[in-house]
């Protein structure tokens, strides 16, 4: 059975104060939507990247800063989110998720937190490794040691983590490459199929999420459904 994930929001926080943060990604009936998602064979994602981090601010020389390990959000990041937050409470958009899941990077962690907190304790929360950014050389994507966030962000599930440090950043000389990312895509996208949740918030990294666009999912060209492509 073909399952097909409906994209309908694609939220990208970026380093402007003047943008529509919340972009759905197409119009649509909700009742003709959630029967589609009732029969079974689709999931509703609704993307998100982060709002803006301290290496961000730097531009490209700043991801090779030390001391921006695991970079954390701006105060301008964190607006983002808020923002972000009263957008979605606003339109009603993604109030009916029932599950979500965040790469495990100290960003992205935040800007979940920031942007959901109406979902937290209310719905399952899940760190997943497979959904962090292009990994190697840039210590801004180099993930903290996993016991530091299990003490600061106790409403997010880490079990899903098989290793306290990270098992990503050394495996390259470089940056990581397209055909690594593409593995983690396949294995999360294959994580979601796999999960009873229908409609899910994902939220991650822009080169991750532009190599789950570009390469991974088959869209079709009159809507905005799409389906693995393995």
């Amino acid at each position: 059975l073909l399952l097909c994930f409906i994209i309908s929001t694609l939220i990208y926080l970026v380093e402007s104060d003047d943008v529509s943060y919340l972009y759905r990604a197409h119009e649509y009936n909700r009742e003709s939507l959630d029967n589609s998602i009732n029969s079974g064979n689709s999931k509703l994602l609704h993307f998100v990247r982060h709002g803006e981090g301290h290496h961000n601010v730097h531009g490209p020389r700043g991801y090779l800063f030390e001391e921006l390990e695991d970079a954390s959000l701006t105060t301008l990041g964190i607006n983002q989110c808020l923002k972000l937050y009263n957008q979605v409470i606003k339109s009603n958009e993604i109030l009916n998720a029932n599950l979500l899941v965040v790469s495990p990077m100290r960003r992205t962690i935040q800007t979940a937190t920031y942007s959901f907190p109406h979902l937290i304790n209310k719905i399952p929360w899940l760190a997943i490794e497979n959904l962090r950014e292009e990994s190697g050389l840039y210590p801004s994507d180099r993930r903290r040691p996993i016991s530091e966030h299990i003490l600061n962000f106790p409403h997010i599930d880490f079990s899903f983590i098989n290793e306290t440090n990270d098992p990503l950043y050394y495996k390259s000389i470089g940056r990581e490459s397209i055909e690594s990312i593409l593995i983690r895509v396949h294995d999360f996208l294959k994580f979601i199929s796999d999960r009873p949740e229908r409609e899910i918030v994902i939220v991650s990294h822009s080169s991750y999420l532009f190599t789950l666009f570009k390469y991974a999912l088959v869209f079709n060209n009159n809507s905005n459904k799409g389906k693995s492509n393995n």
